[in-house]
């Protein structure tokens, strides 16, 4: 029996580095590809006899059949702050790029390689801001002909978006005042990341669509005690290790055959098995406060 082939990027810390360990603990031969920006050997050590891993840097170019790809992709802290004092058109580009536009690259160089195996990517709560509360963007966002053209559309909206209120506060450093009705998010936690990672979660269902042969999945960890979590967030953590589980359910589990949805908890903190949630962007996330 041949190795099952499993790529987590972000391996080398926080949730990535527990899906990564927790991968290699399965009691079947796997060959786990870690991948980081630099390469580093995280001295994981596989369970199974005839497993193995490797480190390459994550834009090493690979020409090998791939299982499963758990995409540990993004983040917000790089370019913004609780507190929206970096809201601006320069800010929002760099974070689209990483948080939208790097899980799309993702997705187009390693989906060709997938057939018959599982993509999941490690979505955010965060993204359950974006309400698209105008109805005509609303009416964009979850039809079932949901292309790619059209989403690469909204996140070029959504800078334009960005820039003109930049504008009308007449200097980027400035929060943003919202302006209702538009449909896109400008205040609250980080909303420029949360609207990649929104954007992100409906890449997952066009490209579903698109690739039928491969179940695709955003998987939701909850409050993941984590380096990029602000300190000062009152509610429940989870470790690293148990905001993992429903990535690696969505990867190795039993998951009835579902594909294109986005994976959450019941709440922030449920440790149970997740279910899926169609209509996220119109829900509220049920938050377990700390005790």
């Amino acid at each position: 029996m041949s190795n099952k082939v499993v790529i987590v990027t972000g391996s080398n810390g926080g949730i990535g580095k527990a899906i990564a360990k927790q991968t290699l603990a399965r009691n079947e031969p796997i060959t786990l590809l870690a991948t980081s920006r630099q390469g580093l050997d995280l001295g994981l050590i596989p369970h199974h006899p005839e497993s193995k891993v490797d480190y390459p840097k994550l834009d090493e170019r690979f020409a090998l059949r791939v299982d499963v790809m758990i995409l540990n992709a993004g983040g917000g802290k790089f370019f913004e702050d609780g507190a929206n004092s970096t809201f601006g058109p320069v800010a929002a580009v760099k974070s689209l790029d990483l948080n939208y536009y790097g899980v799309r690259r993702m997705m187009d160089a390693f989906l060709p390689y997938m057939q018959g195996g599982r993509l999941v990517l490690v979505t955010s709560g965060a993204s359950w801001q974006v309400k698209f509360d105008n109805k005509a963007l609303y009416d964009r966002a979850f039809p079932p002909t949901l292309d790619r053209s059209e989403l690469d559309q909204m996140a070029k909206e959504y800078i334009v978006r960005v820039t003109y209120l930049a504008l009308l506060t007449h200097q980027e450093s400035t929060r943003a005042p919202e302006r209702k009705g538009t449909g896109w998010l400008h205040t609250g936690y980080m909303p420029m990341y949360s609207t990649g990672k929104a954007l992100s979660n409906l890449l997952v269902a066009v490209e579903a669509r698109s690739h039928p042969d491969v179940l695709i999945s955003a998987a939701c960890p909850g409050v993941v005690n984590s380096d990029g979590l602000p300190k000062a967030m009152p509610w429940k953590h989870k470790t690293p290790e148990q905001g993992s589980q429903l990535p690696l359910t969505c990867a190795f589990g039993d998951i009835g055959g579902v594909s294109g949805k986005y994976w959450s908890g019941r709440s922030s903190a449920d440790l149970g098995p997740g279910v899926v949630v169609d209509d996220w962007a119109g829900k509220e996330i049920i938050w377990d406060n700390e005790i």
